[in-house]
């Protein structure tokens, strides 16, 4: 690849949840052509049970519409609304710009990029397992190239490692992120030993910055209960058709 169309390419953050905006267009497609087909099919069955098929007509062309609308708010999300929030967020917090930064479920890189722009001589380490079911594409090679892209490849590394077992030293992190991720570990134990994860890696006095679809009161419970302090919590932001809250705690 050339120079020259390298810096007309676009950084992609990918599309989260993909099987579920298949699902919801798949089905709600096939619930606007059954009803448009609705008179057709009407034609050729007995009078009575022409009748009860029609009745029901409303109904589907209510969810179709639904299922379809809830699939391009999945979209928009993932393509502008989740890049908004970011921002947001991040601004937010008081930078230095010597700050080391662990981004947990980096994923394309969204989080660890807008965290990698703000800073200048520190550096921004992302961590995921790269399972492409919560988000197409996902690997460490697509976190890269974004960060290529958007110019902060130096202030950016990228591993493969688990939330619950973090391949880092205690006290290395001033801020340890993790966005859209704990949701996905299935078991409260499960969460909690991520959540010990991070408060392990981060130095006194950092900060930790969770988002999250649920559990995110779960996660400001424990977290207090360790003795952090809450110094914001936003939300809900509704991006993926499912609202999502963040919470900013400090740890003494």
């Amino acid at each position: 690849m050339s120079p020259s169309s390298e810096t007309q390419e676009k950084p992609d953050y990918g599309i989260d949840a993909p099987e579920a905006i298949r699902r919801f267009l798949s089905l709600g497609s096939v619930l606007l052509v059954v009803q448009f087909a609705m008179p057709a099919i009407s034609a050729l069955l007995p009078v009575h049970a022409a009748f009860a098929l029609r009745s029901t007509a409303p109904a589907l062309g209510a969810m179709g519409y639904l299922f379809v609308a809830t699939a391009g708010l999945l979209l928009w999300g993932s393509r502008s609304g989740k890049l908004r929030l970011r921002d947001k967020l991040l601004d937010a917090l008081p930078w230095r710009g010597d700050e080391s930064v662990l981004d947990i479920g980096c994923g394309h890189g969204l989080m660890l990029i807008g965290a990698a722009k703000r800073l200048t001589s520190g550096k921004a380490i992302g961590v995921d397992v790269w399972s492409e079911r919560e988000a197409g594409r996902n690997r460490p090679e697509s976190a890269l190239r974004n960060a290529r892209l958007e110019q902060v490849a130096g202030r950016v590394e990228v591993h493969t490692a688990d939330a619950r077992e973090l391949p880092f030293d205690a006290q290395s992190f001033d801020l340890v992120l993790s966005s859209w991720t704990l949701h996905n570990l299935p078991q409260g134990e499960q969460r909690q030993r991520a959540l010990q994860e991070m408060l392990r890696v981060l130095k006194p006095g950092g900060q930790l910055l969770l988002i999250d679809i649920r559990h995110v009161r779960e996660y400001e419970g424990f977290l207090r209960a360790q003795g952090l302090q809450l110094l914001r919590r936003s939300g809900p932001h509704f991006l993926f058709g499912t609202p999502s809250s963040c919470i900013i705690l400090r740890k003494p």
